[in-house]
């Protein structure tokens, strides 16, 4: 644990540097990157170590903040969350010193990185309530700033903004989940809230529902997603990778860990779980669909992942509740994987479409076209991560919806209405959502990489260079590693569940067809690799010789011989007729302009695409909110002497409370 605490002293200490080096840009980005691959490369030893079955280490250090206590622990759930941001952070940091190459405030930028890493490896060992809070606000306050790198635009200041409001929503909401669950316990300590006995029924559903909306906000969960797709498009594409590869998975450890201190599940917990994981899942993925910002169709991707991510916990508890040890197992197992899986493909869709902005100078995929010829390394890695995010063998994302897939099935097996009830439901959503998040990258790879550009761009665009590529290839191998060789990750995740779960309902102590299954796809899927390289290879070879020549010509265009640019199809003409399916859940804004005559000069069609759960709800609740606030302006007279009299009044009126006490 030791070792653990020294890495992260390592990482604490390149962001401090970077801040030392804040004149100098390359230092500052240098000098951050070696000490947070080092520090990862030490945090690594020991969580590997417990991730594989070690037994968990405790530290516990006395401080003087009443009620809280400096009590770290690393178990297997936590070393199990703590793995991909091992991976993510060093990828992003080393990303980050191409992206930023040519940008100021890059010694600020990387302190704040650090301390969002730091802070997010310390949340996974705390074992204190009063230190979680402590951190996952550090985390939260690191996270912003990073946000706001762009700060001069005021559309980053507003993403920033709503990031940090929705944030702290979410911490009101777990203040009075530990402070409930603290005073039934006696005491903040995490092991004396797994020990603080009986909970009533009604009690218990209070403090899940706390939890959900306090973890859940920070995870994206469906209605508390609105803020990724403001942040997102916002922040830096590194900052983005690592936010929505990591750091809304912290919203997920937090909400499992927080089932541990619940007691026995109840179907109750499961359905609502369910409920909510299907919403995010086919709401976030239409609303990709829908998108025509490159980032912020990742984001509302991500809120989609999450979605699958509850489906799976949601089904474990249920199965948990019924007493099935497969269905738990599946449910649990497939979600936990699910939570790897994404930190890998995300984080190298995010990379990706952040070498494409930082070479196209926009967002808009109307503005872009024809880079797969200009950016093919670029090109090649973004369509492996979306054949991850669409589920497609032999990436990982198809193996942890696979295991989901699976819980739906073993519950179908058992004949019972509600059991029933589940596999319908989830067998339905889950191929509701991978065919359209198949439709939402088709459109995405198709207009920006296939076609012609449809803007002429200040510059040409091309690869980026290996501190940015690096990461990338090594990504791409991940997800494609991962996807064939899932049979080795299923002790991690079998063992990081039965936290949960206990050893009776873990994956490798089922007697079930589950990993025969998984090696056959992995023989299957092997052998496809082999195959597509074998021919890759021959065709290389013989299109390389000097007699045999490629012969190329234009498709058959129906008698056009040089189709324009405005001939193809546009991201709102490709998504319209998905969209205008799903036309309750988005609120869609036209814009049409009909050609007219025998020869028209012009035409226009144009989506805009409005989250109707923030128009609906969340506007009209933060504009009563300012005009609430607005009637109290008058106590900000801007005279530092009143202020002082502020902070007396209010220290002598804790004086008299504490004396009444």
């Amino acid at each position: 644990m030791w070792t653990f605490l020294v890495g992260c002293g390592v990482i604490a200490l390149g962001g401090l540097l970077a801040l030392v080096f804040f004149k100098h840009e390359k230092a500052a980005k240098i000098s951050a990157t070696v000490l947070t691959v080092a520090g990862s490369a030490l945090v690594a030893m020991p969580v590997i170590e417990t991730a594989l079955g070690a037994d968990t280490e405790f530290i516990r250090l006395a401080w003087t903040l009443p009620l809280g206590e400096f009590h770290l622990g690393l178990d297997r759930l936590s070393a199990f969350f703590a793995l991909p941001i091992l991976l993510l952070s060093p990828l992003c940091a080393i990303y980050g010193i191409g992206y930023l190459a040519h940008r100021k405030g890059g010694g600020g930028h990387y302190f704040f990185l650090n301390t969002l890493v730091v802070s997010m490896l310390l949340l996974l060992c705390a074992k204190n309530a009063i230190l979680f809070l402590i951190v996952w606000e550090v985390m939260a306050i690191s996270s912003f700033f990073l946000v706001v790198f762009d700060d001069h635009l005021p559309s980053v200041r507003q993403a920033g903004w709503t990031y940090m409001i929705a944030t702290h929503i979410g911490v009101m909401a777990l203040l009075a989940f530990f402070s409930i669950l603290g005073h039934h316990a006696g005491s903040f300590d995490f092991q004396a809230m797994l020990a603080g006995g009986e909970l009533s029924s009604s009690m218990r559903l209070v403090l899940f529902l706390l939890a959900v909306v306090g973890f859940g906000s920070k995870a994206g969960i469906f209605p508390l997603h609105i803020w990724l797709p403001e942040a997102h498009p916002a922040a830096p594409s590194h900052v983005s990778a690592l936010m929505s590869g990591v750091m809304i998975k912290m919203g997920i450890y937090g909400l499992m860990r927080s089932l541990s201190f619940l007691g026995e599940f109840e179907a109750t917990f499961g359905w609502i779980l369910l409920a909510l994981g299907v919403a995010a899942g086919v709401v976030g993925i239409v609303s990709a669909l829908s998108s025509h910002d490159i980032k912020r169709m990742l984001a509302y991707s991500s809120v989609e992942n999450i979605g699958i991510i509850c489906i799976g916990l949601g089904t474990g508890i249920l199965g948990s509740a019924w007493h099935n040890p497969q269905v738990t197992a599946l449910g649990f197992g497939g979600a936990l994987l699910h939570v790897l899986n994404h930190s890998m493909f995300k984080g190298l869709l995010f990379l990706t479409v952040g070498a494409v902005v930082h070479e196209t100078d926009t967002k808009e995929m109307h503005h872009m076209g024809g880079l797969l010829k200009k950016m093919p390394f670029t090109a090649v890695l973004f369509f492996a991560g979306a054949m991850a995010a669409s589920a497609l063998p032999p990436f990982n994302g198809f193996v942890s919806e696979f295991l989901i897939y699976f819980s739906g099935i073993k519950s179908a097996m058992t004949k019972d209405v509600s059991s029933i009830l589940l596999a319908a439901v989830l067998l339905t959503s889950l191929a509701l959502i991978g065919g359209l998040a198949l439709a939402a990258f088709t459109k995405v790879g198709g207009m920006v990489f296939l076609g012609e550009p449809r803007t002429a761009l200040k510059k040409t665009p091309h690869d980026p260079g290996w501190t940015m590529k690096f990461p990338l290839l090594l990504l791409g191998i991940f997800a494609l590693g991962t996807g064939i060789a899932s049979p080795l990750l299923l002790p991690l995740v079998s063992d990081a569940q039965t936290v949960l779960t206990g050893d009776a309902a873990s994956l490798m102590a089922l007697d079930s067809d589950i990993l025969p299954s998984l090696i056959n796809i992995s023989y299957v899927s092997g052998a496809f690799l082999v195959a597509f390289v074998i021919l890759a290879f021959f065709y290389r070879i013989l299109t390389g010789r000097k007699k045999c020549e490629v012969a190329r010509s234009p498709v058959w265009d129906c008698g056009y011989a040089k189709p324009a640019v405005s001939m193809q199809y546009t991201p709102s003409s490709f998504s319209a007729p998905l969209v205008l399916l799903f036309k309750p859940l988005v609120h869609i804004r036209w814009a049409l302009q009909k050609p007219e005559g025998y020869f028209p000069k012009s035409g226009r069609f144009e989506t805009k695409i409005e989250d109707r759960v923030k128009e609906a709800f969340y506007a009209p609740l933060f504009r009563l909110i300012a005009k609430t606030l607005l009637l109290f302006r008058f106590l900000q007279h801007g005279h530092v002497h009143i202020y002082v009299i502020y902070v007396a009044v209010t220290l002598i009126a804790l004086l008299l409370f504490t004396a009444g006490n």
